[in-house]
């Protein structure tokens, strides 16, 4: 069997018979997209998120208008107080959408079975999940990234200059939903030409005749756009790194591997060895545009702070690189794929169930924590917490700005020296906090007086603890007498 003919292969159907296990793998798939929308509004909002309601009707100062301006027209169907599930229902409706997407863009290079598979290891991760539960844009920025991948990687395998130009486009415009889009352009048009460029040392590497008039179309729209691009990524890597100061590449690392999963990455190192061994440049391709997203990502983690959902974009190649383990070419056989599908399946199932569950969204309960202070609070009382804008939304008034709190003192690294300067006033004080966001201030000194504060002068009046293997989510209420 010559390597372009796995992906065919990799149907193992005979023609004109439907491939039964594509079909289950993708109705599992669709069953557990549809779990996207449990318990959607039973979490409470974060930081991020009270910045898209108060953000979305001011989307043209934005540099990423299109999330801004589809929820704006979203919050405007609502008729009366938005509730969570109404502001998070378009993120799990393009979350839903980008697991179909998924089993449609790499259909053409993996086959319908390990297509599907890729799209129920997508439908199975938490990461996902999260994402698609959260009122932000980086589910329609994935969603938008595949349409455009999908129809690039098609053009790739039957030509077509025109949608391979579609394709890219769509790709391109990904950015105006989330920024961090924009680094799959340049993997999409460079991946095909490394392959293409090692195919001629590599027998099996190189594209058909068909495909080279979309390669030069490629590598002419990267010339074109070069400048261009490294103009606005410049400008937009500057004011982010005012805002957020400089990058950690280590922390980059860990933070994206912990949410892809080591399971998930081992599997993806698994096919590649085995898709070199074989010289199958179908998958060669998929892992190669994730490598050089990723690799894009670390290159820049150094100069400006880069987190993991910066990557969530290219989880789907990710899992369409692990579910190449469906390719019976590749794993020596129905029996052995199965098999190590399996255990790229089943942690992740174990993981999402913990997510909806015990891990409650892996969501810090603020408005729990908020409700309870103004609950028991005096009207006299000052009120100092983490995520304040959170706090202005459940407990100000309507239509305020979030982004100006004034329930409550916000408590931040930029405020880091707030709580010593309230301390010298005789006055009952309330204090909300998540530990974990104690790390991120930037003067230890400030950090460390805050630290001892809590301990002498103030006493915990309730916790809502939450631990995700190694991150804290708890949010501790203290108050200090006066």
């Amino acid at each position: 069997m010559r390597p372009d003919s796995v992906s065919a292969a990799a149907a193992a159907a005979p023609a004109g018979r439907r491939d039964r296990l594509a079909l289950l793998l993708l109705g599992l798939a669709l069953l557990l997209a549809a779990t996207r929308a449990w318990r959607l509004g039973e979490w409470s909002l974060w930081l991020d998120e009270a910045y898209t309601l108060t953000d979305a009707g001011r989307a043209g100062q934005f540099r990423n208008p299109l999330g801004y301006w589809i929820w704006s027209r979203w919050i405007e169907l609502s008729h009366g107080p938005i509730s969570e599930a109404w502001l998070r229902a378009p993120a799990c409706l393009f979350g839903a959408l980008s697991i179909l997407l998924t089993a449609w863009a790499f259909r053409p290079l993996l086959g319908s079975r390990a297509a599907a598979g890729a799209a129920l290891l997508l439908a199975a991760s938490s990461w996902h999940a999260y994402w698609s539960q959260t009122a932000r844009f980086y589910t329609l920025a994935q969603s938008m990234s595949l349409l455009g991948a999908g129809l690039y990687l098609r053009s790739l395998e039957g030509g077509g200059v025109a949608r391979a130009l579609l394709g890219l486009a769509c790709a391109a415009l990904a950015a105006l939903a989330h920024p961090s889009a924009g680094g799959l352009l340049p993997a999409l048009i460079a991946a095909p030409w490394v392959l293409e460029l090692c195919g001629r040392r590599c027998a099996g590497l190189s594209f058909a005749q068909v495909a080279r008039p979309v390669l030069r179309t490629g590598a002419l729209l990267a010339g074109l756009l070069a400048l261009p691009g490294a103009w606005y990524a410049w400008e937009l890597f500057r004011r982010w790194s005012l805002l957020k100061g400089g990058g950690d590449p280590a922390h980059f690392v860990l933070a994206t591997g912990f949410q892809a999963t080591p399971v998930l990455l081992a599997g993806v190192l698994c096919a590649l060895v085995l898709a070199l061994a074989a010289r199958e440049r179908r998958v060669l391709l998929i892992a190669l545009v994730a490598t050089l997203f990723l690799g894009l990502a670390l290159c820049l983690s150094p100069f400006v702070r880069v987190t993991a959902q910066y990557a969530f974009l290219v989880l789907p190649w990710l899992c369409a690189s692990a579910a190449a383990l469906l390719v019976p070419s590749l794993a020596g056989g129905r029996a052995p794929a199965l098999a190590g599908y399996a255990l790229l399946l089943l942690p992740a199932l174990a993981q999402l169930f913990l997510y909806h569950t015990v891990r409650r969204g892996e969501r810090p309960a603020w408005r729990e924590a908020y409700r309870y202070v103004f609950e028991h609070r005096e009207s006299s009382d000052l009120v100092l917490g983490m995520e304040a804008p959170v706090a202005e939304h459940y407990l100000g008034e309507a239509g305020a700005d979030l982004r100006l709190p004034r329930s409550v003192g916000w408590l931040d690294s930029w405020r880091a020296d707030v709580p010593g300067q309230w301390s010298r006033y005789p006055r009952r004080t309330w204090f909300v906090l998540n530990p974990e966001q104690l790390e991120d201030w930037r003067d230890p000194h400030l950090r460390a007086s805050f630290e001892e504060m809590l301990r002498t002068d103030c006493r915990l009046v309730a916790c809502w603890p939450l631990y995700v293997e190694s991150r804290d989510l708890s949010v501790w209420v203290y108050v200090r007498e006066p």
